[in-house]
């Protein structure tokens, strides 16, 4: 199907890809929809209760895990490094924010990647083994992309809820 490749394998990498792509264009939707949803009220980048010296230490600390990362000319499994500060990003920003640090690192990822930086560019050894190596950041940027839009939106529900039920209990005690 693909330069005389087996079916099973094009339908493979083909679908880790468009998984991939699909979280990164969910998560621009979802900027974008955040952005304007809210159109009169004030704008954050955090969830309520977030200070900005946190905004700012978790910006810091997911540039510098990225450029540990894939910087370097290795191809130690550091991948997974990567996932912790996406956890932090995905519970204490909203989900616009987080979802926008997801993007910032696919580009960091596949850029470096293509230079043959970070675990996945020093892997490829031929043309065979490239698409391996695509599949594997394409599968790293879909479980990145999953896990903080997971994380996001169960937080935002949670909060939601909480909030529903503060009102609620604030109109019972009330009417007491």
């Amino acid at each position: 199907i693909v330069d005389g490749g087996s079916f099973w394998g094009a339908l493979r990498s083909g679908s880790v890809s468009h998984a991939a792509s699909d979280l990164v264009v969910i998560a621009l939707i979802m900027l974008v929809v955040d952005w304007y949803r809210d159109e009169g009220s004030e704008r954050t980048w955090a969830v309520p209760g977030v200070g900005r010296p946190e905004i700012v230490a978790q910006l810091l600390a997911t540039a510098f895990v990225l450029l540990v990362v894939f910087v370097p000319e290795s191809t130690w499994p550091t991948a997974s490094l990567a996932y912790s500060v996406f956890v932090w990003a995905g519970l204490r920003l909203t989900c616009a924010a987080a979802m926008l640090e997801v993007l910032v690192a696919t580009v960091v990822a596949a850029t470096f990647s293509a230079y043959g930086r970070g675990p996945f560019g020093g892997l490829a050894g031929g043309p065979s083994s490239v698409a391996g190596v695509g599949a594997l950041l394409e599968a790293f940027i879909a479980i990145l992309a999953l896990v903080t839009l997971t994380l996001g939106i169960s937080d935002r529900q949670r909060r939601a809820a909480l909030d529903a039920m503060t009102q609620e209990r604030d109109f019972s005690t009330s009417l007491v």
